[in-house]
């Protein structure tokens, strides 16, 4: 960076999630992975206050496919499962094949 300037910032990702970015008195905060360098003078060279800039992490959606299988690999049946990162999804007891049951706990 020049003298007077703040650096861009590459915001660390994390699986899973959409980082977004909002600067102070901006619209709504949007999808982005770093934050723009920024200057720390006024024209005239005088320190001046940084904005404020609030960095979300928004857990993404997502599914998984749970296939049920015989001991002799056929197959007995599926169900897709959806959610976000992080929240706990239950199995619904419904669409398990005949003979099938959850594993208390799992």
């Amino acid at each position: 960076p020049t003298d007077g300037e703040f650096d861009q910032y590459d915001i660390p990702q994390l699986q899973g999630y959409t980082s977004s970015v909002q600067y102070s008195g901006d619209a709504p905060a949007a999808a982005a992975t770093s934050v723009n360098k920024a200057s720390a003078v006024d024209g005239q060279g005088n320190p001046v206050d940084g904005s404020q800039v609030d960095v979300y992490y928004n857990a993404n959606s997502g599914k998984q496919e749970i296939k049920y299988e015989d001991e002799g690999g056929n197959d007995k049946g599926s169900q897709t499962l959806t959610g976000k990162t992080g929240e706990v999804v239950k199995v619904a007891q419904t669409k398990l094949p005949a003979g099938y049951e959850v594993v208390p706990g799992t």
